[in-house]
Formats: C-alpha cells, sequence, structure tokens
C-alpha cells in the first residue's frame, strides 16, 4: 500500500469524476458500515455487511454478475476505485476473471454432475426394466423347456408304445398267417387226394354188370364162378360204392364249404393285413413326424439355451457396467463435494478480502485525512510564503521544496489521492499576482487541480 506509485493524471481524472459523482451518496453508508463493525450504531449500517455478504454469496454462487459486484465494491469503498493503481485494478480484475472462471467451471460441472446423475438414473431403470424382462424371458423360456421335455418324454413313451404294439401285432398276425396257410396247404392236399380218389372210384364204376379181369389169358381152365360174380354181390357192391361215392361227395362239398371258407378267411386276413400294413406305415410315417418334430423342439430348446446363456452373458456384463458407472458416479460425487468444499473455501477467502477490504478503507480513510492536513498546512505555507518579500519568499520556497522532496522520498509516506472538492465548498484562490507553484520546479499555476496533476507527474519524473 504504501510503496505502490501514484495514480497517473488520467486515473485522477477519471476517479475524480467518478468520486465526485458517488461521494456523497457512497461515502457516509461506507463510514456507517466501518462504524457498524465496531460499534454498531444504526440499522442501516449493521444490514450492510448482510448486504456484502449476500452480494459475494450470490456472485459465488453465480447468481449476480461481476459487473454488479465490481460495482457494489466501487460503491462501498470509493477509496478503491479512486486510489487504486492500475496494477491494483488489474489484479482485482484478474481476481473478478478468476472467481468468473470458477464460476463458470462450477455451473459446468454442476450441469455434468446433474446430467450424469440423470443419466445414471436413467440407466439404473432401464437396466432393471431390461434385467426383470431377461428375467421374465428366462422363466418362460425354463418353463418352455420343462414343457417341451416333459411333451418329449411322453411322445417317446407313447412312440415306444406304439411301437411295441405293433411289432405284437406284426408277430401275432404272421403266426395267425402261418398257420392258416399251414392248414390251407393241409386241407389242399386232403382235397387232392380225395379228388383222386374219387377219380379212381369213378373209373371203378363200371356201367355192366360184369366184370373181366384183364390180364386174363383167353384161355383159361377156372371155372365159371371164379371168373363172374353174382348179381346180389354186384348189387350190394354197387349200392356200396354208391354210398361210399355219396359219402365222398359229401366230403368234397364239405372240403369245398371249408376251402371257401378258408378263402375268404384269407382274403378277410389278407384285407387285414393289408390294414395292418397301412396302419404300420401310418404309425411310422407319425414316428417319422414325431422325430421330426422332436429333433425340432430339441434344437429349439438347444437354441433357448444358447439365448438364456447370451443373455446370462449379458447380464454380467451389464451388472459389471452398472459397477463401473457406480464408481465413476462415486468419483464424480467426491469430486463434487471437493468442488464444493474448494467453493466453500473461496467464499470464506472472499469474506477475508472483504473485512482487508474493510480494513484498508479505513486505514486509506485515515490517511486521506492525514494527506488532507497536510494539504491544507501546505497551503498555509504558501500563502504565507506568497506574503513575505523576495528574498525571504526564495528561501521560504526552498526550504519548502527540500521539505516536500524530502517527504516525497520518504518510502513510509502514504500516497493518495487528494479529495477533491464538494461543489459547495469554495474553491482555494491564490493570489492573483503569482498562482500556486510546484514544491519541486516552482513552476506557477492558476488552479489547485492542475498543480495536482503536474504534482503527482513531476514527482514521478523525478
Amino acid at each position: 500500500l504504501h510503496s505502490r506509485p501514484p495514480p497517473s493524471p488520467l486515473n485522477m481524472s477519471l476517479s475524480s469524476s467518478s468520486s465526485s459523482s458517488n461521494n456523497k451518496e457512497n461515502r457516509q453508508p461506507l463510514l456507517n458500515n466501518n462504524h457498524n463493525g465496531n460499534v454498531g450504531q444504526t440499522t442501516n449500517a449493521s444490514a450492510t455487511p448482510s448486504k456484502q455478504n449476500s452480494l459475494a454469496s450470490s456472485f459465488i454462487m453465480g447468481e449476480i454478475n461481476g459487473d454488479v459486484l465490481k460495482t457494489s465494491v466501487y460503491s462501498q469503498f470509493p477509496s478503491i476505485s479512486m486510489q487504486a493503481s492500475a496494477g491494483d485494478v488489474l489484479k482485482l480484475q484478474n481476481l473478478l476473471t478468476d472467481y468468473m472462471q470458477l464460476k463458470t467451471t462450477l455451473e459446468k460441472v454442476n450441469n455434468t454432475m446433474q446430467l450424469f446423475y440423470k443419466n445414471s438414473l436413467e440407466w439404473k431403470e432401464k437396466m432393471n426394466t431390461m434385467e426383470s424382462h431377461y428375467k421374465q424371458q428366462l422363466n418362460d423360456c425354463q418353463n418352455q423347456i420343462e414343457a417341451l421335455r416333459s411333451e418329449n418324454i411322453k411322445l417317446k413313451k407313447s412312440i415306444e408304445e406304439q411301437v411295441e404294439q405293433t411289432k405284437a401285432v406284426d408277430l401275432a398276425r404272421q403266426k395267425d398267417r402261418d398257420d392258416m396257410i399251414k392248414t390251407i396247404s393241409e386241407k389242399s392236399s386232403l382235397v387232392e387226394n380225395m379228388r383222386a380218389q374219387i377219380v379212381k372210384l369213378e373209373q371203378q364204376n363200371l356201367a355192366s354188370y360184369e366184370f373181366l379181369p384183364k390180364n386174363r389169358p383167353e384161355k383159361t381152365e377156372s371155372n365159371f364162378d371164379e371168373m363172374y360174380i353174382t348179381r346180389n354181390e354186384h348189387e350190394s357192391i354197387v349200392k356200396a360204392l354208391k354210398r361210399e361215392q355219396s359219402e365222398l361227395l359229401a366230403a368234397n362239398l364239405e372240403i369245398k364249404d371249408m376251402e371257401k371258407q378258408y378263402i375268404d378267411e384269407l382274403n378277410c386276413l389278407k384285407v387285414n393285413l393289408t390294414a395292418a400294413e397301412e396302419l404300420i406305415q401310418q404309425n411310422r410315417a407319425e414316428i417319422a413326424t414325431l422325430q421330426a418334430s422332436d429333433r425340432t423342439k430339441q434344437n429349439r430348446i438347444e437354441e433357448l439355451e444358447r439365448s438364456n446363456k447370451s443373455l446370462n452373458d449379458e447380464s454380467v456384463l451389464q451388472n459389471e457396467r452398472i459397477i463401473l458407472l457406480e464408481q465413476q458416479n462415486e468419483v464424480h460425487r467426491k469430486d463434487f463435494e471437493m468442488e464444493r468444499e474448494s467453493r466453500q473455501t473461496a467464499m470464506g477467502e472472499k469474506q477475508q478480502i472483504l473485512q482487508d477490504l474493510r480494513a484498508l478503507q479505513k486505514r486509506n480513510q485515515e490517511l486521506l485525512e492525514e494527506r488532507q492536513k497536510l494539504v491544507d498546512n501546505y497551503e498555509r505555507r504558501v500563502s504565507q510564503v506568497s506574503s513575505i518579500s523576495g528574498a525571504s519568499s526564495t528561501q521560504a520556497l526552498v526550504a519548502a521544496a527540500a521539505a516536500a522532496q524530502s517527504y516525497i522520498n520518504n518510502p513510509q509516506r502514504p500516497i493518495r489521492e487528494l479529495t477533491p472538492p464538494s461543489p459547495t465548498s469554495q474553491p482555494v484562490k491564490p493570489p492573483a499576482s503569482e498562482g500556486f507553484k510546484c514544491p519541486v520546479c516552482n513552476k506557477a499555476f492558476k488552479s489547485l487541480s492542475v498543480l495536482q496533476s503536474h504534482v503527482n507527474d513531476c514527482i514521478d519524473r523525478n
């Protein structure tokens, strides 16, 4: 504060113009504010620190603009705008820029965290929905697999029973067919034998009553009784043959009936065999269809098992992704907490800076009053010097210049800008003959403000 360079004339003019318009409005609240920090006299003065704190908090939280805070600081601390050097103003602007960047960074981090938290909630809800959906699909697949397995077992049992029944029917029908063929062959041979016997009997049945042996010689010496038979014997033989013939005819008819019956039974068995073969073919076709359906269902079961495995793998990946997102969320939460702690620390530093500014303002006000006293003493000396004669005037001016030079070269001196006179106060009028003289180069000036600017420039040059 004591070693800073004096302000340039441009800064002095700007600060003078700004402070002259705000001096009446801001000087009294600022004094009341400082007085309230020590004593607490009025209600308006007690409300000012809370207002400053609220402005600082609002600026840190991003609720107000930096220009508003700058205007508020200048209005609360007019000495900053009046006496601050270009370096201090640049530092304050850099500080405000840093705070603005910090606020922007905090806003971006906050928006990012809100977006990330929202996305995390949406992702978690989506994952829960997908997990419940996959679990439902898995349960449905397991139920379908169990139903298909039970149905497959039932179909296998039914097919095995049908195959066994078909084999048993085939064996029984084959046995019946073999027995029937054997019986028919036996009866056919019996019929052929009976036919041969009938033919033989028909050949032996002669129309006459005489019987001559074939290979008998014409000339024999046997008796007549041996060559011929009696009529009664012949009739009895004929009757016996006719009776035997009728019996054979009856047996033949019976055999024909049996043959017809057997033929009918054979035809019926053939029809049954054809129907059984068709039924076997149909059962085989059904078995092939069931086997194809079984293979299809088995493929479907394998596909569902693969889908179930892929769903389980995807569920594991989703769980790992959820764990990773939760870890990232935890990291971002810790970062956000660190940012919030740093923001709170910055708010504390800001409060400390404001307190330091209040203390500096109080000290600057005291230095201003001291400087004003020195200026008044200097004006009185200048007026006294102007009334003395030339030699004594020259010596007094030289002594005053030496005193001013020693005071200027003093590193402990407070460098403050002179408070501009109020519009109501009468300006100090120098004597018409000499005017105001610079204590360094002894140049005369007509107004005190021009002398002040020249003194600062002259001090800077020297």
